[in-house]
């Protein structure tokens, strides 16, 4: 029983110190307020989007409306078969910052997502290039310009905070839950000098520095990684800041059944094994400890009532969960996150069960479209 204790406490200072002191900074970060309109550079819009018709005709005009003095609208129609091209000819016709690039063929080799964003990127003319999704919205018409106004002069990537709109149902629940927490490690990490990932709905990077850096090249055929995979390899301590401001965010719509988002999941991990070893090593060791911890929490529970420490452990125990639910409280009200607090304890229980099984399934799948 001594040695279930010791390994109980080694878990849970684990997890204290992740959360106590990675994760609490950024309850004492601001971002930048927007920078004066005046003499600001050239930027690009860039949505990929195939068979997006019906979320095209809503997300176009919030994109030509940003309070932005110059920049292009770019849509890279990817093979589409429902009226996107036409309806994107309407749009260019009313606004000549549209730009139309229409994807007619994916080389072999190439994951289709990948290809049809290096073409976006290419084509643009602005150094500044925001991604999105063209089921995504932007949440102000302040969202390029807080973006681009997180820039300092040497950094060149922002990553940006992408929210699901809330809808009743315990899967959306967990799915607000889930991208809370999510958002929770990477901003954090990367306020801590440690980026390895972004999300590909709301980030901007400097044109040079893809190409630079080779864009995809590294994993070309890889489905998904177009934003955290090439976070991880291009970004650094120096050169990235990050966007809360909630009006700098993006909301989309959340998958709507548990098979919508079980794919969509497996998408997202299946590229995990393609991390920097460093990056593996820092989640591994905070997922690895949320589940041993939880997991040796309920042995001693159950087992240990008549040892001398189970007054320590419940002391221990508690104390863990009240730093955790606390700041996840006030952290999600400063992100505006849409989690419902009283969940809080029990998705925190279960959200190591959930990336262990899930994300080995992921893991272990060798072929996933991003769409076909």
């Amino acid at each position: 029983m001594l040695i279930i204790f010791l390994l109980f406490l080694l878990f849970t200072l684990t997890q204290i110190t992740f959360n106590g002191l990675i994760f609490s900074r950024l309850l004492f970060i601001q971002s930048k307020n927007k920078k004066k309109l005046s003499g600001a550079k050239f930027a690009s819009i860039i949505v990929c989007a195939r068979n997006e018709g019906t979320n095209l005709r809503t997300l176009i005009p919030l994109l030509l409306n940003q309070n932005y003095p110059n920049f292009e609208v770019i849509i890279v129609n990817d093979r589409s078969s429902d009226g996107s091209r036409e309806l994107l000819k309407e749009f260019q016709v009313k606004d000549n910052r549209l730009i139309i690039k229409e994807i007619t063929a994916t080389p072999a080799g190439w994951n289709s997502k990948k290809y049809a964003l290096t073409q976006g990127i290419e084509q643009a003319r602005g150094e500044a290039v925001l991604l999105t999704d063209a089921d995504c919205v932007p949440a102000s018409d302040e969202w390029l310009g807080l973006m681009i106004s997180q820039l300092a002069d040497n950094q060149s990537i922002v990553l940006g905070v992408s929210l699901y709109q809330p809808q009743k149902g315990i899967l959306n629940a967990f799915i607000q839950y889930e991208t809370f927490y999510t958002a929770l490690q990477y901003l954090s990490l990367a306020s801590w000098g440690l980026p390895y990932m972004g999300v590909g709905r709301n980030l901007l990077y400097k044109k040079s520095l893809f190409i630079d850096n080779q864009g995809f090249n590294q994993n070309i055929a890889v489905t998904g990684g177009d934003d955290d995979l090439l976070v991880g390899q291009i970004a650094n301590a120096q050169n990235t800041a990050i966007c809360i401001n909630p009006d700098a965010y993006t909301i989309s719509q959340a998958p709507r059944t548990w098979g919508a988002w079980y794919r969509q999941k497996l998408r997202h991990l299946s590229v995990g094994k393609h991390y920097k070893i460093l990056h593996q090593a820092v989640l591994g060791a905070l997922n690895f400890s949320q589940i041993l911890f939880w997991l040796l929490s309920i042995y001693l529970i159950f087992g240990g009532q008549k040892e001398n420490f189970y007054s320590i452990f419940l002391t221990i125990f508690g104390l863990r969960n009240v730093i955790v639910y606390g700041l996840y409280y006030f952290i999600h009200r400063k992100l505006q996150a849409q989690i419902i607090p009283y969940t809080i304890p029990f998705f925190d229980f279960l959200f190591g069960f959930y990336i262990f099984t899930v994300g080995l399934i992921a893991l272990s799948q060798k072929h996933i479209q991003w769409k076909n």
